[in-house]
């Protein structure tokens, strides 16, 4: 990508919708849905999206529609035995991933209830330069990202297969995903 700002997903969906939408874009690299640092087995340690400030300003935004990624950063979390806690040694429950997303979607809620919501339930593709190729199916998550789904009333939209082709493209994402 040569132009982050005008390329990026949100400024293309913006132009796709024209003038009567205003399309933000809250996305904050590396971070994930648990609300406390995780570290993979990997050493992989995404921080929580819901404690920084691009979350902060998309709760105050109060959005109508609500389009969200989050999870891949997750994925090698979800799928192997983690540690956390001032221990080193703290093995979250199964479910957690599942409990923290609904917590993060329903953070939304204004007066009115939540916005129309709109879930990625299967995570994009992951390219062969990525860590998480090879290992045991990324998308195990999609079982529980459909459990999201349905915890919020969100729709959900399945970008795996269109975005397949472009995985192992130079353009497609520096971290292979």
């Amino acid at each position: 990508m040569t132009n982050r700002v005008e390329e990026c997903y949100p400024s293309q969906l913006q132009r796709l919708l024209g003038d009567g939408y205003d399309v933000r874009n809250f996305g904050d690299s590396g971070s994930g849905v648990y609300s406390q640092p995780k570290r993979s087995k990997s050493g992989w340690m995404p921080h929580p999206w819901r404690l920084g400030r691009q979350a902060a300003a998309a709760y105050a935004f109060k959005p109508d529609i609500v389009v969200s990624n989050l999870g891949i950063n997750d994925a090698s979390i979800f799928m192997n035995e983690f540690i956390h806690g001032a221990d080193g040694k703290s093995v979250t429950e199964r479910g957690l991933f599942r409990r923290e997303y609904v917590d993060l979607l329903r953070a939304f809620e204004s007066e009115d209830g939540l916005p129309r919501i709109i879930l990625w339930r299967r995570l994009g593709p992951v390219g062969k330069r990525h860590d998480l190729k090879g290992t045991p199916d990324a998308f195990v998550m999609s079982e529980d990202l459909e459990r999201v789904a349905a915890a919020v009333g969100a729709e959900t939209l399945d970008l795996y297969g269109p975005l397949l082709p472009y995985a192992e493209t130079s353009d497609f994402a520096a971290d292979g995903i």
